[in-house]
């Protein structure tokens, strides 16, 4: 797709052509991805693309995690107090 819509666009536009050619090829591959998703799990695909009150509550965890410059929590093998 990328390389037709290349030999295409760059010719006549040039710089702005290989922008078009990547953005139609990156849309391109999105829609086929939704519409793969839809057929195979059964859900809508907009279910996909939106966020919910779980998805909300980890990116506002890991922001704050960021903005505090502290590290995540990481796994300790061993038992639940962390000993080896």
């Amino acid at each position: 797709m990328t390389v037709a819509a290349d030999l295409a666009l760059i010719p006549v536009f040039g710089v702005p052509g290989a922008a078009a050619a990547s953005s139609l090829a990156y849309t391109t591959s999105l829609v086929l991805s939704l519409a793969a998703y839809q057929r195979l799990s059964g859900r809508p695909a907009w279910r996909t693309l939106a966020i919910e009150g779980g998805d909300l509550r980890l990116y506002l965890l890991a922001a704050r995690f960021v903005l505090t410059r502290r590290s995540l929590p990481q796994p300790v093998a061993g038992d639940a107090e962390g000993e080896a």
